[in-house]
Protein backbone atom coordinates (compact mmCIF):
# COMPACT_ATOMS: atom_id res chain seq x y z
CA UNK A 1 0.00 0.00 0.00
CA UNK A 2 1.29 3.43 -0.83
CA UNK A 3 0.40 6.44 1.27
CA UNK A 4 -2.36 8.55 -0.25
CA UNK A 5 -0.51 11.83 0.28
CA UNK A 6 2.47 12.60 -1.91
CA UNK A 7 5.81 11.66 -0.44
CA UNK A 8 8.15 14.39 0.68
CA UNK A 9 11.46 14.30 -1.18
CA UNK A 10 14.34 12.73 0.72
CA UNK A 11 12.42 11.65 3.80
CA UNK A 12 12.73 7.95 3.00
CA UNK A 13 9.15 6.72 2.94
CA UNK A 14 9.21 6.63 -0.86
CA UNK A 15 11.68 3.71 -0.52
CA UNK A 16 9.35 1.57 1.61
CA UNK A 17 8.11 -1.62 -0.04
CA UNK A 18 5.61 -4.21 1.11
CA UNK A 19 7.50 -7.37 2.09
CA UNK A 20 10.71 -5.65 3.16
CA UNK A 21 12.09 -6.48 6.59
CA UNK A 22 11.16 -4.30 9.54
CA UNK A 23 14.87 -3.64 10.16
CA UNK A 24 15.30 -2.23 6.63
CA UNK A 25 12.11 -0.15 6.89
CA UNK A 26 13.22 1.31 10.24
CA UNK A 27 16.67 2.13 8.86
CA UNK A 28 15.17 3.92 5.83
CA UNK A 29 12.81 5.99 8.00
CA UNK A 30 15.39 6.91 10.64
CA UNK A 31 17.93 7.92 7.98
CA UNK A 32 15.18 10.03 6.37
CA UNK A 33 14.63 11.97 9.59
CA UNK A 34 11.53 10.17 10.88
CA UNK A 35 11.45 9.65 14.66
CA UNK A 36 9.74 6.85 16.59
CA UNK A 37 6.56 7.95 18.35
CA UNK A 38 7.37 6.63 21.78
CA UNK A 39 4.75 4.56 23.54
CA UNK A 40 4.86 3.57 27.19
CA UNK A 41 5.27 -0.17 27.64
CA UNK A 42 2.20 -0.12 29.92
CA UNK A 43 0.07 1.10 26.99
CA UNK A 44 1.15 -1.59 24.52
CA UNK A 45 -1.33 -4.36 23.90
CA UNK A 46 -0.67 -7.98 22.88
CA UNK A 47 2.92 -7.44 21.78
CA UNK A 48 5.41 -10.02 20.55
CA UNK A 49 8.86 -9.78 22.18
CA UNK A 50 10.86 -8.93 19.04
CA UNK A 51 8.56 -6.10 18.01
CA UNK A 52 7.29 -4.93 21.40
CA UNK A 53 10.76 -3.89 22.53
CA UNK A 54 10.72 -1.13 19.91
CA UNK A 55 9.54 2.22 21.31
CA UNK A 56 7.38 2.96 18.25
CA UNK A 57 5.24 -0.19 18.64
CA UNK A 58 1.69 0.70 19.61
CA UNK A 59 0.00 -2.71 19.59
CA UNK A 60 -0.11 -6.22 18.13
CA UNK A 61 -3.04 -8.45 17.25
CA UNK A 62 -2.52 -11.97 18.65
CA UNK A 63 -4.29 -13.79 15.76
CA UNK A 64 -3.38 -14.71 12.19
CA UNK A 65 0.00 -13.23 11.22
CA UNK A 66 0.06 -11.32 14.49
CA UNK A 67 0.04 -7.87 12.87
CA UNK A 68 1.82 -5.15 14.84
CA UNK A 69 1.54 -1.39 14.38
CA UNK A 70 4.45 1.03 14.66
CA UNK A 71 4.16 4.83 14.55
CA UNK A 72 6.67 7.44 13.36
CA UNK A 73 6.60 11.25 13.18
CA UNK A 74 8.58 13.62 10.94
CA UNK A 75 9.77 17.20 11.41
CA UNK A 76 6.53 18.46 9.82
CA UNK A 77 4.52 16.53 12.42
CA UNK A 78 3.23 14.03 9.86
CA UNK A 79 2.56 10.60 11.31
CA UNK A 80 3.28 7.39 9.45
CA UNK A 81 2.13 4.00 10.65
CA UNK A 82 3.68 0.70 9.60
CA UNK A 83 1.86 -2.61 9.85
CA UNK A 84 4.16 -5.63 10.12
CA UNK A 85 3.69 -9.29 10.88
CA UNK A 86 4.79 -9.69 14.49
CA UNK A 87 5.81 -13.33 14.38
CA UNK A 88 9.12 -14.69 13.15
CA UNK A 89 10.97 -12.29 10.86
CA UNK A 90 8.80 -9.11 10.91
CA UNK A 91 8.00 -7.91 7.38
CA UNK A 92 6.17 -4.81 6.20
CA UNK A 93 2.52 -5.57 5.34
CA UNK A 94 1.36 -2.00 4.63
CA UNK A 95 2.03 1.63 5.53
CA UNK A 96 0.12 4.89 5.41
CA UNK A 97 -0.13 8.32 6.95
CA UNK A 98 -2.31 8.65 10.04
CA UNK A 99 -2.83 12.38 9.66
CA UNK A 100 -1.25 15.37 8.06
CA UNK A 101 -0.98 18.42 10.30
Amino acid sequence: MVASSSFAQGTGEEKLRVGMSLNNARKILLEGGWQPSFNRWQDKKGCYPDVCKLPETTSCIPTGTGACYLKYRDINNRELILEVNGRGDPRLIRFNYLKNK
